[in-house]
């Protein structure tokens, strides 16, 4: 064996066993912060903080932070705080932002690791929803059924003519999904798919106008 590997060899063990350690049991840390919307520099208010337990994979050796040990409101001041002992279980902590109807995190950050029995100062990048204000109108169809879904999020439809007005929470500047089907007899569906990126407005307005479902593209996904 060359030295030089068996060097690196050495080297890459006494890493691997370091960053395998656990925070010992006791271990006391606090985090303080907020959590911000960068694009409209704007903290958000209500929103929740979690708080995750990290441990090293022994097939690849990356982190996995998937338990959830905890988790804080900002408070009147939109600041967040939390203070919590190690009970040795976790290599790392990290915190995230709690999604929901008006908060999402960006696609690029999921959480934010901590120094363990230190005092964390933390700014989380989240995203606040918008609205999107839609003007749907079917004019023609034979189907069954109809639905529309907006980021995942599913509204049925009445199978018959169509001119409405419907909202939808939307990302701004990010991409959206937007999809229509159409339901017919032996499981036929017919329908479209649009990504809408759109601007950062509290209210952004969008117009489909479907002139025939029977003429849409077959078993659209």
């Amino acid at each position: 064996m060359k030295p030089i590997f068996t060097l690196s060899l050495v080297v890459f063990t006494i890493l691997s066993l370091f960053s395998c350690k656990k925070v010992k049991q006791g271990v006391r840390t606090t985090v303080k912060g907020y959590v911000i919307d960068s694009a409209k520099n704007k903290r958000l208010a209500n929103a929740k903080v979690m708080l995750l337990g990290c441990k090293i994979l022994s097939v690849n050796g990356s982190r996995s932070c998937s338990d959830q040990l905890m988790d804080v409101t900002a408070d009147q001041n939109v600041n967040f705080s939390m203070d919590f002992t190690a009970e040795g279980n976790y290599h790392s902590y990290d915190v995230a932002m709690v999604e929901n109807e008006d908060y999402v995190r960006p696609r690029s950050i999921y959480s934010y690791q901590l120094v363990a029995g230190k005092e964390n100062n933390i700014k989380i990048r989240g995203i606040e929803m918008n609205v999107m204000e839609m003007h749907l109108k079917v004019s023609k169809t034979t189907a069954n059924s109809m639905v529309l879904f907006v980021n995942y999020k599913r509204l049925a439809l009445p199978a018959k003519p169509i001119d409405t007005i419907l909202h939808f929470k939307i990302v701004p500047e990010e991409f959206n999904d937007f999809y229509f089907f159409a339901y017919y007899p032996l499981d036929v569906s017919r329908g479209l798919r649009e990504t809408l990126r759109l601007g950062k407005e509290p209210v952004v307005y969008y117009e489909k106008i479907v002139e025939d479902t029977d003429v849409l593209s077959r078993n659209v996904f």
